[in-house]
This record gives structure tokens, sequence and C-alpha cells, in this order.
């Protein structure tokens, strides 16, 4: 089973380009904002 990843604020500059990194390297996302 795969780990799944929580990231807050995943849709401004700094959380996109993790959550870019983090499925280049096979995880799965969950990502969470209030814009």
């Amino acid at each position: 089973m795969t780990p799944v990843t929580l990231v807050t604020g995943g849709a401004g500059f700094l959380g996109s380009h993790r959550i870019d990194r983090l499925i280049a390297d096979g995880e799965k996302i969950i990502c969470v904002d209030n814009f």
C-alpha cells in the first residue's frame, strides 16, 4: 500500500512545486487549499 501525503496550501507557489516533486517520486497526494 502506497503512503498518501497530505499537502496543505498546495495551490500556492511552494505547495504546487512540492506536489510536482512528490508526484515525480511516485507519491500519492491529497491537496487541501483555501484560496
